[in-house]
């Protein structure tokens, strides 16, 4: 059996992957100070009657001040601390507000070097943690004197840490979305790719296609199709291929019956048609043989045919 100490504890929690993915991914360490942060924290010290009120940002080695007053040097310039001077770290593992009147007789920090280098003393902070239950750091205010905090001192730095998880919740929202925008763009530029390679390939190929709608009208054809059928795309799109303006016979010069085309029967059936053996009359008023095969379109799960390819 082994046994964890405190150190391996607090080290677990504080260099959890996911978290220390979500101060990264939201952009909360080393990055500039930000007014709708700033102005929290300012009004925390005017409310709260403190001199210091910190947003820290708490990852596995090292506290990161995103928003701070009342912070003397180095420590304003520097905008963070190693753990060791970190009452913020407290908060972040326990997920629980840290409520300390007086940091030399409290047993949790009493050893902590941010008495005696930071001056701190009093000490108020609060979770920051996101909806899925990740906490980030601490919003918290400090006093130099020990300090009796009131109910109205505890929830008004509790309302205050709330919008700042507000702020961050909105932030992470709009990096999802710009993510899926930039995934959306990517793919449909994939689709264009692959678009234009099948057209390009579909356009080189000797045999004619044509591809039909639900209802047997031509949506477009390539290249191949055009010239054996005498006819442009612009001549064909939109009409059925059993129409009059290009009358269709079998081999012995009898009439093509419109429910008998190869499209028409799988577009009804859904069962392809294989080397069905047409005469086409083009616009010249010549007759073009051709041997036609229709495949069904079906969307994943089944169903009606949704179009036909025809070759």
């Amino acid at each position: 059996m082994t046994i964890q100490t405190q150190e391996d504890h607090y080290h677990e929690i504080l260099s959890e992957p996911a978290r220390i993915e979500a101060i990264r991914n939201l952009d909360l360490t080393d990055s500039p100070a930000e007014e709708v942060f700033d102005r929290l924290t300012r009004l925390a010290s005017r409310l709260v009657l403190s001199p210091v009120a910190l947003m820290s940002i708490v990852d596995h080695e090292r506290q990161f001040f995103k928003s701070f007053i009342g912070l003397e040097e180095p420590w304003a310039s520097s905008r963070q601390t190693l753990l060791s001077h970190s009452f913020c770290q407290h908060v972040v593992v326990s997920g629980k507000p840290l409520i300390i009147e007086d940091a030399r007789n409290h047993s949790l920090v009493q050893d902590n070097l941010a008495i005696a280098d930071l001056g701190v003393v009093g000490y108020l902070g609060m979770p920051l943690t996101t909806q899925n239950g990740i906490t980030l750091g601490s919003f918290c205010v400090i006093d130099s004197e020990p300090r009796v905090w009131s109910n109205d001192d505890i929830e008004t730095v509790r309302e205050l840490a709330h919008s700042v998880m507000t702020e961050i919740e909105l932030r992470n929202e709009l990096n999802a979305l710009k993510v899926a925008e930039a995934n959306r763009k990517q793919l449909l530029e994939k689709l264009r790719k692959s678009e234009e390679r099948y057209r390009s390939a579909v356009t080189a190929m000797m045999e004619g296609i044509i591809l039909h709608d639900d209802e047997g009208r031509i949506l477009t054809c390539n290249a191949s199709a055009e010239r054996i059928l005498g006819l442009s795309l612009d001549q064909m799109k939109g009409r059925i291929s059993t129409g009059p303006q290009w009358p269709s016979v079998h081999e012995d010069g009898t009439p093509f019956p419109t429910d008998k085309h190869p499209s028409m029967v799988t577009l009804k059936t859904g069962v392809p048609q294989h080397n069905v053996i047409m005469g086409i009359q083009n616009p010249s008023g010549t007759v073009t043989w051709v041997s036609i095969n229709s495949q069904p379109l079906i969307h994943v799960g089944g169903g009606k045919p949704y179009g036909v390819i025809a070759t």
